[in-house]
C-alpha cells in the first residue's frame, strides 16, 4: 500500500481551519470503495492488487493536488 493512501479517504476530510491529514480535502466515494476493497484482501493477492490499481487510476484521473518542490533541497525526491 502506498504510504498515506488511506488518508485520502473521505473519512479524513475535516472543515477548513481544522487539521486534516487529507489537506486537499479530497473526497471520492469510488476511490474509498476501491481502497477499502484493497485493504480487505490479503496484501499482494490478485484482488488487492486489482483494487489498488483501480484506486490509483481514480486518484490520477481526479488529480486532487499537484506536488511541487525543490528536489535539490529535499532528500525524499
Amino acid at each position: 500500500m502506498p504510504i498515506h493512501f488511506e488518508e485520502w479517504r473521505c473519512e479524513y476530510v475535516k472543515p477548513i481551519g481544522n487539521y486534516s491529514p487529507n489537506g486537499a480535502r479530497y473526497c471520492n466515494p469510488k476511490f474509498d470503495d476501491a481502497l477499502l476493497k484493497a485493504l480487505s484482501n490479503p496484501p499482494g493477492s490478485p484482488e488487492a492488487i486489482k483494487a489498488l490499481k483501480e484506486a490509483i487510476l481514480i486518484m490520477i484521473k481526479d488529480m486532487p493536488v499537484i506536488w511541487a518542490g525543490n528536489c535539490k533541497k529535499n532528500i525524499t525526491c
